[in-house]
């Protein structure tokens, strides 16, 4: 009977079990991020506004900086941000395959799902700066949710916003689980 390498090797079966949480919550952001982009370009308007309900509305703007317009028009904003993504993605992707063993990463699948957020957000608005009309690397950004007292944007920012707050709550709850919750820490803290 031939054994399986996963068999022989429960950290590897359990790292790819967590890339692959990852990669289906990176594939879902960057599928439905880009096919609403898709739509928001066949059916909306250059100056139209559909209101969804209250402050709510569809619209089309193009974004050539960074998060929430910054750097709007400056390609130089456009190819450190380009950078800074390749970067990060690199850096998450080599975080992901190997978590220190003892860290609640390790185990949690809330982590990856979050970074699975982060990294689909991050793909889906490059693949805008990078493949979008333009050109190579000179496309812009498809934003189209404005809820009126938040500059326009689009389901990839949400899915890099909702990912970073996960990984932030996460982060600071790491420690107080590992102490026994609060009421240990405040223990700890009284001693």
């Amino acid at each position: 009977m031939k054994v399986l390498s996963s068999q022989r090797n429960p950290p590897a079966r359990a790292a790819r079990s967590r890339l692959r949480v990852a990669g289906l919550a990176a594939f879902l952001v960057v599928v439905f991020d880009q096919l609403a982009k898709d739509w928001v370009l066949r059916s909306i308007g250059p100056s139209e506004r559909r209101t969804i309900a209250g402050p709510l509305s569809l619209v089309r703007r193009f974004n050539t900086g960074a998060a929430f317009s910054f750097g709007n028009g400056n390609r130089a904003t456009a190819w450190v941000v380009t950078f800074v993504v390749c970067v990060v993605l690199v850096g998450v992707v080599g975080h992901l395959s190997k978590p220190p063993p003892n860290s609640p990463a390790a185990s949690d699948w809330r982590w990856w799902v979050a970074l699975g957020l982060i990294t689909g957000g991050a793909v889906g608005n490059q693949l805008d700066r990078l493949l979008r009309s333009g050109g190579w690397n000179r496309g812009a950004v498809v934003d189209f949710i404005d809820v009126g007292f938040w500059p326009v944007f689009n389901i990839a920012d949400s899915a890099l916003t909702i990912g970073c707050v996960a990984v932030a709550l996460l982060s600071l709850s790491a420690p107080l689980r590992s102490s026994g919750g609060l009421a240990g820490s405040l223990k700890d803290v009284s001693s």
